[in-house]
């Protein structure tokens, strides 16, 4: 057990977490046949994160977002848009992403 208590429900910045999703929307998807497959989540030390509340957070969140991806590949395909560069603008907003918890490099 971690001891980090029940579930947060906001980040340090104040935004609010994804809601918990119900037992039967979890299994709903991992019957799905494009279920993402969830990882063991790391430390950054490589140690395996064994808190299940934070698992669960970062599962829920990994779903939601596969799912939200997957929306948008078939709206963007139903409108007649190419799927590769849908792929590639998916795969540049992750690139995107920024670390706002990063510890600055004091190297002057």
């Amino acid at each position: 057990m971690c001891g980090c208590g029940s579930r947060p429900t906001s980040r340090p910045d104040g935004r609010a977490l994804a809601p918990p999703y119900s037992a039967d929307i979890l299994a709903a998807v991992s019957q799905s046949p494009d279920k993402i497959a969830l990882p063991i989540w790391r430390q950054p030390d490589g140690k395996p994160v064994s808190c299940v509340d934070k698992i669960k957070v970062l599962n829920e969140n990994l779903i939601e977002l596969q799912q939200m991806a997957q929306d948008a590949l078939e709206d963007a395909i139903l409108m007649e848009c190419d799927e590769a560069q849908v792929r590639a603008v998916l795969e540049r907003i992750v690139a995107s992403l920024v670390n706002p918890y990063r510890k600055s490099d004091n190297r002057g």
